[in-house]
């Protein structure tokens, strides 16, 4: 449990994580994902359709957009929403549109093509 206290601290709070390397309770998936430690929570058949939805969701994405955006989750989760903080992430969105990756996902959209990034589904890539 230590091992993965700040992960839970994070997820669910201090207060049930301390419920819970205390009790040891256990509990189901339907109860994690309640708690936001899952994202979705699938019957087993269904596991492998589901997996592969996010995959070609994910494989659809500019890598470098996908970098910056999880780069700038971790930078502003536990910053005040100011002004500091709108400006820093107005500043982020703008720098990666005009990117080379940027423009060339634009005009894939525009143009109603596949960016040369784009993986997954040919007739799903403009759905976005």
């Amino acid at each position: 449990g230590a091992m993965i206290s700040p992960y839970l601290v994070e997820a669910i709070g201090a207060r049930m994580t301390k419920r819970l390397m205390l009790t040891g309770e256990r509990f189901d998936a339907r109860q994690a994902e309640r708690w936001g430690l899952l994202d979705q929570v699938v019957p087993a058949e269904e596991l492998g359709e589901a997996a592969q939805t996010v995959i070609t969701q994910l494989l659809r994405g500019a890598p470098g957009a996908q970098a910056t955006s999880k780069q700038l989750v971790r930078d502003i989760a536990r910053t005040p929403l100011d002004a500091a903080t709108r400006e820093r992430t107005a500043r982020v969105i703008a720098e990666a549109r005009t990117a080379p990756e940027g423009r060339e996902g634009l005009r894939a959209f525009l143009d109603k093509t596949r960016p040369a990034w784009a993986q997954g589904d040919p007739k799903r890539a403009c759905d976005r």
